[in-house]
């Protein structure tokens, strides 16, 4: 069935330009052999930064002039049989709420009250085995509250399974939702403000890492999310060198983060347009003799609300590791990415109801 998409004329308007702040990050604390990222995220307007074993809050009311504030730490150490690193992601939800993930290596899931600075591990993603144990990408309802993690299977490519688990919150139960199949390495979630979930991956045309994958993004309705029937349905799919980080706007605009670019899904195409840096560089995993560093290492990606703009962490300085908040507005008014994601939802519910008639 062929689904005509039809866009509004728009005027998109200059991208604010992206302005580095003040200080230096308080420096990453993680275990990590294998390497680990900067999460930023906002909770009850606050700013949060994780660096591992810790987790900072943020005082931009002055943007030249971030102040970092050491909140909890500790966190490597809530598991019972040791010190666990953290490669994984970061989230954070209304409430004074936040979720970590450890990433493939030590694998676990912790829950964090940022209010009583007390954490729950997830008793299903406890990283007790290979199955359960590489999560990256997590995301938080706007309608439910409930947590929700994208897992990949640990094998590098090709990798044969990438699913959605929602976590309850109180419970911490999980609950498979969603299974995009084989072949999708590991990339992050985000919802909308209407709880329509964003999920992305990443396709590499050879043996990873390979620069020349692609960048896909899948959307599940609202109604769907919590149905664990195949409603994921590919919205775009781009050359990017991977996918890190996702996020979506109060507009509709979904800005997804590769490590040494930003790119954004605007005016109703299925292609991402670079906004800052550059999400197909080449550089970043050339060969040691010849490779040289990419123009921009970013890493963590929020949204702030009240200025309508995204934060990120932007490398600065390679001989000691020194990285810097960064702000920038994004392309306005809203994209037609949510045109098509209608337009997505009601192939999705038609195609269910000629599926129930079969």
């Amino acid at each position: 069935m062929a689904i005509r998409i039809i866009t509004r004329v728009m005027l998109i308007g200059a991208l604010a330009v992206a302005v580095a702040g003040g200080d230096s990050l308080p420096v990453k604390d993680s275990s990590a052999s294998f390497g680990s990222n900067y999460g930023l995220g906002f909770s009850d307007g606050v700013l949060y930064l994780h660096t591992g074993d810790s987790i900072y809050t943020v005082d931009i009311s002055d943007q030249t002039d971030p102040k970092f504030s050491i909140h909890m730490s500790g966190l490597e150490s809530a598991f019972a049989d040791g010190q666990r690193a953290f490669e994984g992601g970061f989230v954070t939800g209304p409430g004074q709420t936040a979720a970590v993930s450890m990433g493939f290596t030590d694998g676990g899931v912790l829950m964090i009250d940022l209010n009583a600075k007390t954490t729950a591990i997830v008793p299903d993603f406890d990283g007790d085995s290979s199955d359960d144990d590489n999560i990256f990408g997590l995301a938080v309802s706007p309608v439910s509250g409930a947590f929700y993690a994208v897992w990949a299977s640990r094998s590098f490519y090709p990798v044969d399974a990438t699913k959605v688990y929602k976590i309850t919150p109180g419970t911490l139960v999980t609950e498979l939702v969603e299974n995009l199949g084989h072949g999708h390495n590991s990339g992050d979630l985000a919802f909308d403000a209407s709880g329509n979930l964003f999920v992305s991956s990443f396709e590499p045309t050879g043996i990873f890492p390979d620069p020349t994958g692609s960048a896909r993004l899948w959307g599940v309705a609202a109604a769907d999310v919590d149905d664990p029937n195949p409603n994921a349905l590919l919205l775009a799919s781009d050359q990017a060198n991977g996918s890190v980080f996702l996020k979506v706007d109060q507009h509709g605009n979904v800005v997804l983060n590769t490590t040494t670019g930003i790119g954004a899904l605007i005016s109703g195409s299925t292609t991402f347009q670079n906004i800052y840096g550059d999400i197909l560089d080449l550089n970043l995993y050339g060969p040691p003799s010849t490779a040289q560093l990419p123009d921009a290492i970013l890493e963590g990606l929020a949204y702030d609300l009240a200025r309508d703009q995204i934060v990120f962490t932007q490398l600065v300085d390679p001989q000691t590791d020194r990285f810097e908040l960064m702000f920038m507005g994004i392309p306005e008014p809203a994209t037609a990415i949510m045109v098509i994601f209608g337009l997505a939802i009601g192939f999705t519910c038609r195609q269910r109801r000629e599926d129930s008639r079969e």
